[in-house]
């Protein structure tokens, strides 16, 4: 990972709650969900914003950047 892929914060880590000096963090969150019906994966990425679909690499849709 390079410097880019942090948020830039500075504030000093808190050495009681994390020793280490080091403060995890969530990058990444994956949730499957059984709809019992078929969705327009383009038409909703087209809709949606910050959404990626790109079927002749994944046929699922990805959603970027929320915060």
């Amino acid at each position: 990972m390079s410097d880019q892929d942090f948020d830039g914060s500075s504030e000093p880590v808190d050495l009681i709650n994390h020793p280490s000096g080091i403060v995890p963090t969530v990058q990444n969150i994956v949730s499957t969900v059984n709809l019992d019906c078929k969705l327009d994966l383009k038409a909703i990425a087209l809709q949606a914003r910050n959404a990626e679909y790109n079927p002749k690499h994944s046929s699922k849709l990805a959603a970027r950047n929320f915060v």
